[in-house]
């Protein structure tokens, strides 16, 4: 059998794939149509969880080919640092110039790889401490930074100063290191657990669905609290508590969506991994294409629907922005989606075939 450090692992391909689809149909429909789907919110948990436990993985098999610590430092470093540079390019090229420091997904998990980097080096306790420390200090950074006055219009938005961009990265932008951070380190703590020999046990799989459940009933218990006596939202639990929202991601965001992707995690790993998993070649020939090229993807689906709505404003002299969130209703806006992802499955596998390098293949050649 290969190791876990050589071999792809099907479930994590599965959750990938998820979080993908999950979000080219959430930017899709939001964009054009103004809506934002019921499932708003769950792509980019997903997405970030993986990068801690891929880079686990990453780690694993930079060891097996005896791989130094100065050079998995290095490229640890650059590839953060790619990351962050592709996130930055992607906010000006895709949305706007002003928008260079919005701090999308792409820049946050730049710096969650340079967090790793100081993570790979900590025992586990530490690294579980530190993630309940971010967690617990995001309310009181909000506060600190009145984070409601970078929201007045819905978006994240901020004036051209210093403190602005740091409060963005830090506390108020859309995917700030506080509480965010939380995802790619219990990523790549539970992938530490999990991976830590070739054949992940019943055993071990199982904490990691009840570590997910434990956080989901944390989250759904303060919920129902909130419900049953509103006032606890007043006073000192109003200061840490906050409701079901992704802007700002609440405790309760938090807690329940680490939740949420650890039981998807296990359930697929039960399904797809486990020793006695039944083989299902054409899904696992999808599904590792689109996970393979999800960075890809996620650039390539704003391209595909924001670019129109942008050069189209353009060609009529109007407003950059006249379109967005008003061009189309939202079932035309998600059949456009379905569409995208069906035309990507025969344009991946032509990049395969080809050997045409999407971001991930750059940032391999480059950082590697």
């Amino acid at each position: 059998m290969a190791t876990l450090a050589s071999a792809r692992i099907r479930s994590v391909d599965l959750v990938r794939t998820t979080a993908i689809a999950i979000m080219v149909v959430v930017h899709f429909v939001e964009n054009l149509s103004g809506v934002v789907p019921k499932i708003s919110g769950f792509g980019a948990p997903l997405f970030t969880l993986l990068s801690g436990l891929s880079y686990r993985l990453w780690l694993d098999g930079q060891l097996a080919r005896g791989a130094s610590d100065a050079l998995i430092r290095v490229r640890t470093i650059r590839r953060g640092l790619f990351l962050i540079g592709a996130g930055i390019l992607f906010n000006v090229l895709v949305w706007m110039p002003q928008d260079v420091f919005n701090w999308d997904v792409l820049t946050f998990i730049g710096f969650g790889y340079l967090m790793l980097e100081w993570a790979r080096r900590m025992s586990l306790l530490v690294c579980t401490w530190a993630c309940a420390v971010l967690l617990a200090i995001s309310p009181a950074a909000r506060v600190a930074v009145d984070y409601a006055s970078f929201w007045t219009a819905g978006y994240f938005e901020h004036d051209a100063t210093l403190s602005d961009v740091l409060s963005g990265l830090l506390v108020s932008g859309y995917f700030p290191l506080l509480p965010w951070l939380c995802y790619p380190l219990l990523g790549f703590l539970v992938a530490s657990v999990l991976f830590s020999h070739d054949r992940t046990s019943r055993r071990e799989i199982s904490w990691c669905a009840k570590l997910g459940a434990l956080l989901l009933a944390a989250s759904l218990t303060a919920l129902a609290l909130e419900s049953l006596w509103p006032a606890l939202l007043e006073g000192l639990g109003g200061r840490w508590l906050g409701g079901w929202t992704n802007y700002p991601a609440t405790p309760e965001f938090v807690s329940g969506t680490l939740g949420i992707a650890l039981l998807f995690f296990a359930a697929a790993y039960r399904w797809l991994d486990s020793p006695d998993a039944q083989a299902w070649p054409r899904l696992e020939l999808w599904i590792g294409r689109y996970s393979r090229h999800a960075f890809t993807l996620y650039v390539l689906h704003h391209i595909v629907h924001l670019w129109p709505l942008w050069w189209l404003a353009a060609a009529r002299g109007e407003e950059t922005t006249q379109y967005w969130q008003r061009a189309l209703s939202p079932w035309p806006a998600l059949a456009l989606a379905v569409v995208f992802l069906a035309l990507t499955a025969p344009l991946l596998a032509w990049m395969e075939r080809r050997r045409v390098r999407g971001v991930e293949d750059w940032m391999r050649w480059i950082c590697d």
